[in-house]
């Protein structure tokens, strides 16, 4: 596959699915530290089972499409992820399928060893 602007912009990023559990959840709680604070009853929501509370920054890991990038041709070890958004329409649901959809929405070719920028989004859903 030629490496070129388009053949980015046109690559079928794949979809994913995922189902959070509440060891997920609880768990990524636990690694972003939530919980350390055992008398904030607020964080404790995070990381006990009962009225679980999913973290809002798990929706960054959860029905992840993978080393989607790497297929396209780009050469993986010289690849720096400089920016990331996250917009949270609601809380990411406790054992129910997701689905993730992703697509490039812009390359900006700096040139011969000078890199490029690449913006795409990932939307995830519950499955329908």
């Amino acid at each position: 596959m030629t490496l070129s602007a388009q053949s980015i912009l046109d690559f079928p990023v794949p979809q994913a699915t995922h189902v959070v559990t509440a060891r997920d959840a609880i768990l990524y709680a636990l690694s972003v530290g939530y919980g350390t604070n055992a008398l904030a009853e607020k964080a404790l929501s995070y990381v006990y089972e009962r009225d679980l509370v999913t973290a809002p920054t798990l929706a960054n890991i959860v029905a992840h499409p993978g080393p989607w990038m790497q297929q396209t041709g780009i050469d993986w070890a010289r690849l720096v992820h400089s920016e990331h958004r996250l917009t949270i329409h609601r809380p990411v649901p406790l054992d129910v399928p997701l689905i993730s959809r992703s697509r490039v929405l812009s390359v900006v070719d700096r040139g011969i060893e000078k890199g490029m920028f690449v913006s795409f989004e990932r939307l995830i859903a519950t499955v329908d």
